[in-house]
Parts: structure tokens; C-alpha cells; sequence
């Protein structure tokens, strides 16, 4: 955690610091350190591009919301022709 802390201090607008300690907040148990993480990524996100992988592996990080269990991937995957 110390090493994302200064990598985040170094360069406060690099989205993989960010996310790396945005992760480790997650992991760790500190969600609402990592809710903030997020809410910096998608406020980088207004100045240039932030990868959407960025903010996912976050929410990987806090467990939120699997996927392949959401009705509207299912949704998606029908209207893409992609059914498993």
C-alpha cells in the first residue's frame, strides 16, 4: 500500500497508480477509500481517457456486482449473437 500511496503522491493524475491503489484499498477492506479512487478516475476521465479496465479492476477489487450474473449482460450477449 505504501508503494501505491507514493506513486499516487509522485504523479496524483496517473490512472494505474490510481487504480493499483484504488485495488488495494479495495482488498484490504478500505471500500470507501476505494469509492474515492473511483470518483478520481472518473473525474480524470472528464480531462482525458481513463480506461474503462482501470475503474473495473476497482470494482473486481470490492466484489461488486459479478457480471455474467447481471440480466443485462445476458441481454447482451443475446443481441450480439455471442450466447455461450
Amino acid at each position: 500500500m505504501a508503494e501505491f500511496e507514493k506513486a499516487v503522491a509522485i504523479s496524483p493524475d496517473d490512472p494505474v497508480a490510481l487504480t493499483g491503489m484504488g485495488y488495494a484499498d479495495a482488498v484490504t477492506g478500505r471500500k470507501a477509500e476505494a469509492r474515492e479512487v473511483l470518483a478520481r478516475l472518473n473525474e480524470l476521465s472528464k480531462r482525458e481517457f481513463v480506461s474503462a479496465v482501470w475503474r473495473a479492476k476497482v470494482y473486481a477489487g470490492l466484489r461488486e456486482k459479478a457480471l455474467r450474473s447481471d440480466p443485462r449482460f445476458a441481454d447482451l450477449l443475446r443481441r450480439t449473437n455471442l450466447q455461450p
